[in-house]
């Protein structure tokens, strides 16, 4: 379960056609949406699907910028609002994805927060269907704890695939329930694009997937619709693994289970808690930080991590019960908008699977599992921010998401000069909240 050595995947595998399908259209669920990286998405897709040699479409530049235009018409990528990171620099191809990217907010005043990729792939019309779904495309889903952006950090991933079936599927009604939400978490979302996830929708919710050997069962958890407070089940044996973390979710995380064997954090966010108070980090038997030599591969090159988020990203829950194991992972951290209130929106897959074929805790925790890429935290081994810095980051934040939801809008208007020289512009940003300065330029 989890081998870092042998399971590792890379972003582009969840989007590459299987033999004999071609990509019909996707949606995609993200925090944050890093321009660059979103790009390479429809050019991933129109690269498998022109049916030309890749050096020679790459080389005709009208064939890619028109390839990748009718890609992006069949992609809806929803992302926080105010969360697009800046670009390196400009780039015409970002025109092309204009109409595909969509800002979303959760409907209880809290992040839109979830990571999911679900494509649908049509069969190719030569290929013979010899099973009983006939020619019935392939629906692929991918729940992932990171954004769509370039951040090199350790994240965690689950891909899946199915056909649709004559029935609905028990299991997949969450994802359904927030796909079928996304007109009202974006409410600039266009009519075809709101016809397109509604198909997409009807499919999931009849697909039977094709379980990972030692699996089970696979259930989806959709937080943040309802406002009901999302827990994993009670068990014996608990591992919480969350890069962010409240010392009152991780207290319900620890009532769940009649062992909390180890918290798994990032050695800031176990650094904050315990100047705070130990008591929700003493609920855990452990508390576990990645060790120096895995945050980077031997061989990789050190100056593609300059600027890019690092270190653990990941959001895992591992529990035993009985003989059994339940391994929860998506998108939502140890925290109390995730888990308790409820209010940001969420993603979480539920694998469950006999102990013998899944694994337990303790394998995962042991040398010859996640565990040896693990060390027990010191609070020596890190300055922790200063009180200053902290308070500095949260009114940066806070300053963000007040532009964000100001609903900014540019105004552009020919200026007089009153001797006749039309040729000068006065651009006006304008908003919503009086709060925000209006910016004029000419």
């Amino acid at each position: 379960m989890l081998d870092p050595q042998s399971n590792r995947t890379l972003y582009t595998d969840a989007l590459t056609p299987p033999p004999g399908f071609r990509f019909d259209c996707a949606v995609a669920l993200t925090y944050s949406l890093g321009l660059d990286t979103l790009l390479a998405v429809p050019l991933h897709l129109l690269l498998h699907a022109s049916g030309r040699a890749q050096t020679k479409l790459l080389k005709d530049r009208l064939a890619v910028l028109d390839g990748v235009r009718q890609v992006a018409g069949r992609l809806s990528i929803f992302h926080q609002n105010g969360r697009i990171l800046a670009p390196r620099g400009p780039r015409i191809l970002y025109s092309l994805l204009e109409n595909s990217v969509f800002r979303a907010s959760a409907p209880r005043d809290g992040i839109f927060h979830p990571k999911v990729w679900l494509l649908r792939f049509s069969a190719d019309a030569d290929e013979s269907a010899p099973d009983r779904n006939g020619n019935a495309p392939l629906i692929r889903l991918a729940v992932l704890s990171r954004n769509l952006t370039a951040d090199r950090s350790w994240d965690v991933s689950l891909t899946v695939e199915g056909r649709p079936e004559n029935e609905e599927v028990d299991g997949n009604e969450a994802l359904v329930r927030l796909l079928r939400a996304l007109p009202e978490c974006a409410p600039e979302l266009p009519e075809d694009r709101s016809v397109q996830i509604v198909s997409l929708a009807f499919d999931l919710a009849r697909t039977a997937w094709e379980l990972p050997d030692g699996i089970d069962d696979l259930r989806l958890h959709a937080i943040g619709l309802n406002g009901r407070e999302w827990l994993p089940p009670p068990s014996d044996r608990l591992v919480v693994m969350s890069p962010f973390c409240t010392e009152g979710a991780l207290e319900r995380l620890a009532q769940t289970s009649d062992s909390a064997r180890a918290l798994i954090s990032r050695p800031e966010e176990l650094v904050r808690m315990t100047q705070r108070s130990q008591g929700a980090t003493e609920l855990f038997e452990r508390c576990l930080v990645l060790r120096e030599t895995a945050e980077a591969d031997d061989d990789e090159d050190m100056s593609l991590r300059r600027g890019a988020h690092t270190g653990l990203h990941a959001k895992l829950y591992l529990c035993d019960e009985a003989g059994g194991t339940r391994l929860f992972v998506g998108s939502a951290n140890s925290t109390h908008p995730a888990l308790i209130g409820a209010t940001n929106v969420e993603l979480m897959v539920e694998l469950a699977g006999s102990e013998k074929r899944l694994g337990s805790v303790e394998e995962f925790l042991s040398n010859d599992g996640f565990g040896a890429l693990l060390e027990d935290f010191d609070p020596n081994d890190i300055d922790p921010p200063t009180p200053d810095e902290v308070e500095a980051k949260k009114l940066l934040e806070r300053a963000c998401d007040a532009v964000a939801a100001s609903n900014l809008r540019l105004s552009c208007q020919q200026a007089d000069d009153g001797q006749g020289d039309n040729g000068r512009w006065q651009l006006e940003y304008m908003g919503c909240n009086p709060y925000i300065p209006i910016c004029a330029e000419s």
